[in-house]
């Protein structure tokens, strides 16, 4: 006997599902298990669904042992796909009235249903129901769908006036025609936007003319009146990301703060999921930062911390923005607020350590040894200095290797440990295997011996200098904790 492919559930699926439930939803399916009478089934889903909730990643062995003696526990496929059907009935059934999509599904069926039971009239004022909450939400795609419906029980059941009558729905029809291609044409440029945010070719179009085509549409004068939904969504992220790309951080800062206010208006019925939501606030974030707009970077801050996350990845995806917060604390020398942070950061690399990435993990490290070596605790610094090469993977070594005894010069730099000083200094081209590290460390080495001789108000000329020539070469020199290294070059001439 084949087994059906379709009835065979792959075995992330159902944890996954079980690990996006909030406390309400999973409830709500308690609530729901309680309904199977036979108890014995009733405590076996409920125990399964148990295990794997315990379950950090999904492991068939440790399942198979906790359920060791269950009668059920044959056909084990069988039963985490009826436990995953479930799940799923039960997030419909709570979700039903909250969820537009599910409103106007009910809605259809409820209509067809009448229609089969030839009370047309009944049926033709559910379909019409149906298409007015489509056309408020600018669901044109679902509008058109119900017109179809509308348009067969007109063409069969009416008597007076029926040409009339579908004349008209076909003009109706190509005006939700005429949306759904401005919102099909309005997704593709955010689309090929990304690709080349992401410097990779969109399709055989030269980038010329694509930037050219993105003008025109970003020039319309009222947005608002031409693209509805999530057609307009889709023109602000155009607008960001087209904007960050020349680095036209205030007008990129005009685009996210219109998204948001339409987002955030529930006249407007425009519903996002959460991780896409968390993602646009990060870019807002940033636009703040690098448009100076100091009371919208707090607001924004404020916005993210309001967001009750509905799963681990969304928990993790706000953790992350520490990254950007802990960036703008050192970018504003506000070093009590930044200590304050770091703390927490400390806290969340723990709880998330398996979620945060090895580059995102560096990339905390950096910062804390900037924040220390800024704030003149040495001890810290050096602390978490040392941690950037015994925490990072393979791939990442050849950079932290001599970004890290880059961080010893400046650590004693800072400490006027003179004699070291001059010591490290003579080994650091040890470490710097390949162009670029050779290029930065001939250049860096060269201006800190002479910060050295010269240290007060000469000190801020000789960085001047250090951090002109790499800027000039910067395409050249470029490596992970460069920008590290900038920032503290800049402190050095601003104090």
């Amino acid at each position: 006997m084949k087994k059906d492919k379709k009835n065979i559930l792959k075995s992330d699926y159902l944890h996954a599902l079980i690990m996006s439930m909030s406390d309400d939803e999973k409830q709500h399916f308690f609530s729901l298990a309680n309904s199977i009478t036979e108890q014995s089934r009733r405590d076996f889903y409920v125990n399964l669904f148990r295990v794997i909730e315990n379950q950090k990643e999904y492991d068939k062995e440790e399942l198979l042992q906790k359920l060791k003696g269950e009668p059920l526990s044959k056909n084990l496929s069988q039963r985490k796909n009826f436990l995953y059907n479930l799940i799923l009935q039960s997030l419909k059934i709570q979700h039903s009235k909250k969820n537009i999509y599910f409103e106007l599904e009910e809605l259809a069926t409820t209509s067809m249903l009448l229609m089969e039971r030839g009370l047309h009239e009944q049926s033709k004022e559910a379909i019409q129901e149906a298409k007015s909450i489509a056309i408020h939400h600018g669901l044109d795609l679902k509008a058109l769908e119900f017109l179809l419906l509308e348009k067969r029980i007109t063409r069969n059941y009416e008597v007076k006036n029926t040409y009339a009558l579908l004349r008209q729905k076909s003009e109706e029809a190509m005006h939700h025609q005429q949306n759904v291609r401005d919102h099909f044409e309005m997704l593709d440029l955010y689309e090929k936007m990304l690709l080349i945010r992401r410097k990779a070719k969109p399709d055989q179009e030269p980038v010329e003319i694509f930037i050219q085509r993105i003008e025109q549409v970003l020039n319309t004068s009222s947005p608002e009146d031409k693209y509805n939904g999530e057609a307009l969504v889709c023109f602000y992220l155009t607008g960001i990301y087209y904007h960050r790309y020349f680095k036209n951080f205030e007008r990129s800062f005009i685009h996210s703060a219109k998204l948001l206010t339409l987002l955030n208006n529930p006249k407007n019925h425009i519903t996002i999921e959460q991780k896409r939501m968390v993602a646009i606030l990060r870019i807002h974030l940033l636009n703040c930062i690098k448009s100076g707009k100091k009371e919208d970077f707090f607001t924004t801050l404020e916005q993210i911390g309001d967001i009750k996350p509905n799963s681990r990845d969304i928990e993790v995806a706000i953790f992350n923005n520490s990254n950007t917060e802990l960036g703008y604390y050192l970018e504003e020398r506000d070093f009590e607020r930044a200590i304050i942070l770091v703390s927490k950061i400390e806290k969340g690399l723990k709880d998330y350590e398996s979620e945060i990435s090895q580059h995102e993990r560096l990339i905390y490290y950096l910062k804390f040894v900037m924040l220390f070596i800024s704030n003149k605790e040495l001890d810290k610094a050096q602390k978490w200095n040392e941690k950037i090469l015994s925490n990072l993977q393979e791939d990442l070594l050849k950079d932290s290797k001599f970004l890290c005894r880059i961080f010893d010069v400046i650590i004693l730099y800072e400490s006027r440990e003179d004699e070291l000083l001059d010591a490290r200094l003579s080994t650091l081209k040890k470490f710097a295997s390949g162009k670029k590290y050779k290029n930065f460390e001939k250049i860096f080495t060269k201006h800190l011996r002479q910060a050295r001789k010269v240290r007060g108000k000469k000190e801020k000329d000789v960085f001047r200098s250090l951090l002109g020539e790499l800027e000039s070469s910067a395409s050249d020199l470029t490596f992970v904790g460069f920008d590290a290294i900038a920032y503290w070059i800049e402190n050095k001439i601003e104090l």
